[in-house]
């Protein structure tokens, strides 16, 4: 079984990007945002360091918009977190858009639109879930699980 590997890299206090890749073979699939740790706070923070079941979630309203958005969607990718619900990858650019999810995008910088906070950021998010969506989907339906490690963290 395939289980997938997210390594968070930096962190500046709004925001936390990383890199999500394919276990056992290294195989990077993209760059990652999530909010800071908040102590696993709902909607305030990300998941804690570990090892977390992924699991096909059919209902919500991510799910209603991507289905019809896309007609290559169809489940959400959720991750099981104890004291948390509905962890979702999804899309999104910055730590506004997150509210606890990881985000997918093909880029990683900073968010220096008209009148943005600066904070660390993700682009082509809409590109990068497109692209790991059949991933993501397959490591779910199998039962695969999600490791997240804390690489180094230095905010920059």
């Amino acid at each position: 079984m395939t289980d997938l590997l997210l390594i968070r890299q930096k962190t500046d206090g709004m925001a936390t990007q990383g890199e999500l890749h394919l276990m056992p073979a290294p195989g990077f699939l993209c760059y990652t945002l999530e909010l800071p740790w908040r102590n696993n706070e709902r909607g305030r923070s990300c998941i804690p360091v570990g090892r977390w079941p992924l699991r096909l979630r059919g209902e919500g309203g991510f799910h209603e918009r991507y289905t019809e958005r896309w007609d290559w969607h169809r489940e959400m990718i959720e991750i099981k977190v104890p004291g948390r619900t509905v962890i979702l990858f999804h899309v999104g650019n910055t730590h506004h858009q997150s509210d606890g999810c990881i985000l997918v995008g093909e880029q990683k910088g900073y968010d220096t639109t008209e009148g943005a906070d600066g904070a660390l950021a993700v682009w082509a998010s809409r590109d990068a879930y497109r692209d790991t969506y059949p991933i993501l989907h397959k490591c779910a339906a199998n039962g695969a699980h999600l490791h997240v490690t804390n690489g180094d963290q230095r905010g920059e």
